[in-house]
């Protein structure tokens, strides 16, 4: 990753031209971002971006997917609206239901919160830990100092299958973002409060919330930004039949 984030260095903060990067690399490079520089991000590089992930494949050709895409003093206000109801105690009230996570993938998010929390100094151990915990999703709410917040959103009739549109258009959308030099963040916790975004957005109860998305450049300096999340072996997900072994 190392020579990864050197490459990225090299890429001028500001650009409208992406580089050239290959596919694979690009796949092997993208990670979630969790410390951004100020420097604000141009409005022609995003709509490019924004253009390449909207060849996301999508059932039917739907393209499902719609968005905010918020800056300066509007993101301000929405963050400080989503750290008010951090602070006030507020429960989250996500659009969709919370998962029933079978122990296998609660192994896996627990062990890499864990690892997280590590590289952001928050010890169970410390008994500041249950604060230190509302400051970090405060952090979140305040998009890791992303000059750039993304909140992806749908129709709330079009059920699943859009749902798995939507994905497929987050992906694009974060590996885009790379040859321009922008790191980005995928965050559920963005979306906690959907009615908060909805009044503040000014958008219908149809539309259904998804993700936020974190977007600028990354701070590299931040030892944030050296974590890495763990993969398990794709032997543990595949499932193949009527294939000679031999081949």
């Amino acid at each position: 990753m190392a020579r990864a984030r050197n490459r990225l260095l090299t890429i001028p903060r500001g650009t409208r031209e992406p580089v050239s990067l290959d596919l694979l690399e690009a796949i092997r490079r993208r990670k979630s971002i969790r410390a951004f520089r100020p420097d604000p991000v141009p409005r022609e590089a995003l709509e490019r971006v924004l253009a390449l992930a909207q060849r996301a494949a999508s059932w039917s050709n739907l393209q499902p997917w719609e968005y905010a895409v918020v800056t300066g003093g509007r993101l301000r206000e929405l963050s400080d609206a989503l750290v008010a109801y951090v602070l006030g105690g507020e429960e989250p009230r996500y659009d969709f239901e919370r998962p029933e996570f079978q122990p296998v993938h609660q192994r896996r998010r627990v062990s890499d919160g864990i690892r997280l929390f590590e590289t952001a100094g928050i010890h169970k151990s410390d008994p500041a830990y249950a604060q230190k915990r509302v400051e970090w999703r405060c952090r979140n709410m305040r998009l890791f100092g992303a000059p750039v917040g993304l909140f992806i959103y749908m129709e709330r009739q079009l059920h699943t299958p859009a749902v798995l549109d939507t994905g497929g258009f987050l992906t694009t959308l974060m590996l885009a973002c790379l040859p321009f030099g922008l790191g980005s963040c995928a965050s559920g916790s963005l979306v906690s409060y959907p009615d908060l975004l909805r009044q503040s957005l000014g958008l219908p109860d149809s539309k259904l919330f998804l993700s936020g998305v974190c977007l600028g450049y990354p701070d590299w300096s931040d030892p944030l930004n050296t974590f890495q999340a763990d993969r398990d072996p794709v032997e543990l997900f595949g499932h193949w039949q009527g294939w000679d072994s031999t081949l």
